[in-house]
């Protein structure tokens, strides 16, 4: 295994690490299981030589990041309101959203964008002093 290889395998553990904390911190509730059993992952390395992850989880874990569910669309759930009169029920069993999802793993992948970006600078960076000069006409 390259240096690469256990730089991504350490990047989707640790992600996989952050997704299950929020799930925690979401106070979210499972009916079999727990927060590090609800998202799995797979690494596959491609003949091109890319890495690539999969992440699965319920389709639940959708409906629980976006906030909808149990009769409240989505539109609803983004404006805070619900189209049914507003009794104590309603207002009991009203959907919020759960960001455990969508921030964390967009956040993940721009952090795994600059890291990677740096080690090829610095891979790369004691061969420019040996590039030619440009020409400019």
């Amino acid at each position: 295994m390259n240096e690469t290889q256990h730089f991504f395998e350490e990047w989707v553990r640790y992600t996989c690490e952050r997704l299950a904390h929020n799930l925690q911190k979401q106070g979210v509730q499972f009916s079999e299981g727990s927060a590090k059993d609800f998202v799995k992952t797979r690494i596959e390395q491609r003949v091109n030589g890319y890495l690539v992850a999969y992440f699965t989880f319920r389709m639940s874990g959708r409906f629980i990041d976006m906030g909808v569910g149990k009769g409240t669309s989505f539109a609803e759930s983004r404006k805070g309101t619900r189209s049914t009169s507003s009794t104590q029920q309603d207002k009991r069993h009203k959907r919020t959203r759960k960001n455990w999802y969508s921030t964390t793993m967009y956040g993940r992948i721009h952090w795994l964008q600059e890291a990677i970006s740096a080690q090829i600078i610095e891979e790369y960076l004691p061969e420019l002093p040996k590039l030619p000069p440009t020409l400019n006409v």
